[in-house]
């Protein structure tokens, strides 16, 4: 692995650990915040947060390297967080982002919260996403053959 690929994939991996960190604690946070408001209207007409919503809201951080934001839906109520890591000895970084939805909407009301867990993880390693990807590149040169054996049949019959 070159010295570049490597720092590339350490700024990779410390931005996605990062955002999946903050994603995971921002949820339990905005699910336990809006619990109270299920079945009340939390945004006016434009699709924005109710004054005395925005008001009660925790902040949304905005830090040099992490963002978090509320992507618009009229069906859920979902907030993005994007995070970017420099690369090591590079003029350039990494973005990644990581959403995690709070609940549903019916118009401007809040008409649940969501029950899936939000369970990002946040300790992969540089090692082991290399060793993955070599074994993916691995089973890919398997797979290409075995297609290539079908031919001219392919996969399937229409």
């Amino acid at each position: 692995m070159s010295d570049l690929y490597r720092r590339r994939l350490e700024a990779r991996v410390k931005a996605v650990n990062r955002a999946h960190a903050e994603a995971n604690r921002l949820c339990a946070l905005f699910r336990a915040h809006f619990t109270d408001l299920v079945g009340k209207k939390i945004l006016t007409v434009d699709g924005n947060f109710m004054a005395r919503v925005k008001q009660a809201m925790p902040e949304l951080p905005h830090t040099d390297g992490l963002m978090v934001y509320r992507y618009r839906s009229e069906y859920s109520l979902t907030f993005v967080v994007k995070t970017n890591e420099m690369i090591e000895g590079e003029h350039s970084c990494l973005y990644y982002e990581a959403s995690f939805d709070v609940g549903n909407l019916d118009g401007q009301n809040l008409k649940e919260i969501d029950q899936r867990p939000c369970e990002y993880r946040t300790d992969f390693t540089a090692e082991e996403i290399a060793d993955l990807r070599a074994d993916y590149q691995q089973k890919q040169k398997i797979a290409d053959a075995a297609k290539s054996a079908l031919y001219p049949f392919g996969e399937h019959d229409r």
